[in-house]
């Protein structure tokens, strides 16, 4: 900042930075927004945010965020309940609608963002399933060990 003592050295810089301190202070603490000192923080509101929006945006936008992901665990669980062949088919379809998402669909009303998340954990889902399917497969083609003793 152009007043703060420590760059300014005019003899009412320290009174000046006070009094700047003071009105950002007002300005952000004015009709219940968050204090100075919660802008910064990880899981707290930026200060961009907190200027621009008003409490009925931030309320829809809330609700947005919870509708879009009760969206996506829909999608998931879809994705669990089917089969391996057809797991691998829905993932085809999931990663080519990333960028052009149908109209209609559930995945339309997600974000690029969202999207992207949601093919990561069904390709994440589809991976578990294939090792698993090659693991019992290789088990299955192991000839059994003869019984009684040793070779």
């Amino acid at each position: 900042m152009l007043v703060h003592p420590d760059k300014c050295h005019l003899p009412q810089a320290a009174e000046a930075f006070k009094l700047v301190m003071k009105a950002a202070e007002h300005i952000a603490t004015a009709d219940g927004n968050v204090p100075p000192e919660d802008l910064d923080s990880a899981d707290g509101p930026k200060w961009w945010q907190v200027w621009d929006e008003t409490p009925a945006e931030t309320e829809k936008k809330r609700k947005r965020t919870e509708e879009d992901s009760d969206v996506q665990e829909r999608i998931l669980k879809q994705c669990s309940s089917l089969s391996t062949e057809d797991l691998q088919k829905r993932v085809a379809v999931m990663q080519h609608s990333v960028l052009r998402p149908s109209e209609g669909s559930l995945e339309g009303s997600l974000s690029m963002l969202q999207r992207q998340t949601l093919l990561r954990n069904a390709r994440h889902l589809l991976a578990v399933r294939l090792s698993a399917h090659d693991a019992e497969a290789s088990l299955r083609s192991q000839p059994e060990a003869s019984a009684g003793g040793f070779l």
